[in-house]
């Protein structure tokens, strides 16, 4: 949160999923990293999808190449976790971010393993 102009505080995890997801609208696109947290995931699957008309998708994320060519134009949000819980998958963050960037999507970072702050040099 150094440096931001924003922050929100939550009481849980999936009180702060949810936030994150209402800010999208029917038609638009979400890409998942595959080895999402369980809940996150069931939350997707059997609420959000079915009662929004949001597209969303989850694949591996290992291979910039292929999250770049799954990139649509209406993918407004991409979701990663770096380390995934509980396998420990790890992401090129900056990757994913330039990807985003290029593309005019939002990265969310779900961090739960590792420090808020990140060093890039």
């Amino acid at each position: 949160m150094e440096g931001s102009k924003y922050a929100f505080a939550l009481s849980t995890g999936m009180s702060a999923v949810i936030s994150v997801l209402s800010l999208l609208e029917r038609g638009d696109h979400i890409l998942f990293i595959d080895d999402l947290y369980g809940g996150t995931q069931r939350y997707v699957r059997k609420v959000y999808g079915p009662q929004t008309g949001i597209e969303w998708e989850m694949m591996d994320f290992s291979d910039l190449k292929k999250v770049k060519k799954a990139m649509k134009k209406n993918t407004k949000l991409v979701w990663i976790e770096s380390p995934t819980n509980p396998t420990l998958k790890c992401t090129d963050i900056a990757g994913v971010s330039k990807i985003c960037k290029e593309n005019g999507a939002m990265l969310v970072f779900d961090n739960t393993f590792m420090s808020p702050v990140l060093q890039v040099s």
